[in-house]
């Protein structure tokens, strides 16, 4: 299944903010070390082991600047360790304010606006790192019974889930087609997804599952599920390819009524092991899955499971 491990709304948030504090320090380096401190007083660092703000300059652009930049570089090459990297500058920059206030017993509102900002670059990077409040938060969703011929709901009775049938292709792609933008994934257009869909549903082999309000209205959300033969057990293997809730109705319980619903409805069809591929860094919906039995080990291994993929031209 593909996942986007961190929300593009985040990742821009990151990337402006991290942006602004290594220009700011670059600037900051410049205006002491060949500026003549920018005008600020000698008096201010009286007393402490500086003569001059040479070296503040030089420890501004280093330390402050130079973990900034690391962080925008790891974010541009799509490293893992990019968001640890972000916190770790928004640290930093925090710190560094601190010392500043101590060294010199003085204050000014650009302390505040960038000790703001450092602040803001480690919050978002603990949310891109995976802790979003939503154990918190959520809501447990009722007990959903959905099989072939039987809708769930979630807690509140809003959102029923059902198995699409061919004439939601086109609701499918849409959804589908969303999923991808949002994550910034290479996607087909609407309209081929739902062509798709339309020829896939024909198969006995796919289940595809819809997130809607009860009156019919527009869906929320779908699942995608693939059965294939497997020689360890009678009945088929269960694959969930797909997982999606539109981004506004999140945290309400429609994914988890989704995910019942297919647990038991590839149990109803004779499946006895589903499988889910998850991008690792994706710590949260690591969680969402853990939180319904899913594991990353086979039973009575200490070993992890990896997902490979090949292209095929």
């Amino acid at each position: 299944m593909r996942v986007g491990a961190v929300p593009r709304h985040l990742r821009i948030a990151l990337a402006w903010t991290a942006g602004f504090n290594l220009a700011s320090a670059l600037v900051g380096m410049a205006g002491l070390t060949f500026g003549g401190g920018m005008g600020i007083p000698l008096e201010w660092i009286a007393g402490t082991v500086f003569t001059s703000y040479v070296w503040p300059g030089i420890i501004l652009g280093c330390f402050v600047g130079g973990t900034q930049a690391l962080a925008c570089v790891g974010q541009w090459r799509r490293f893992h360790l990019a968001w640890g990297l972000h916190a770790t500058a928004g640290l930093t920059m925090m710190i560094w304010i601190f010392i500043e206030i101590a060294i010199m017993l003085v204050w000014s509102p650009l302390h505040g606006i960038y000790f703001a900002t450092g602040l803001v670059q480690t919050v978002l990077a603990i949310l891109a790192l995976g802790a979003w409040p939503r154990p918190f938060f959520a809501r447990e969703p009722g007990r959903s019974t959905c099989t072939q011929a039987r809708p769930s709901q979630d807690s509140r009775g809003e959102i029923a889930v059902r198995e699409a049938a061919a004439d939601d292709a086109a609701r499918l792609g849409g959804l589908l087609a969303d999923f991808n933008a949002e994550f910034e994934t290479p996607t087909p257009s609407a309209a081929e997804l739902a062509s798709q869909f339309r020829s896939i549903l024909a198969e006995r082999s796919v289940i595809a599952l819809l997130a809607e309000g009860r009156d019919g209205g527009r869906p929320v959300g779908f699942a995608l599920l693939t059965l294939r033969p497997t020689p360890y057990f009678d009945g088929p293997l269960a694959q969930l390819e797909e997982l999606y809730v539109v981004p506004a109705l999140r945290d309400r319980g429609i994914g988890t009524a989704l995910l019942v619903a297919a647990v038991e409805g590839v149990r109803a069809r004779g499946s006895r092991e589903m499988h889910i591929g998850v991008d690792e860094i994706d710590t949260d919906t690591r969680r969402f899955y853990e939180r319904h039995g899913f594991v990353d080990r086979d039973p009575g291994q200490d070993s992890r499971m990896l997902l490979y993929l090949r292209e095929l031209d």
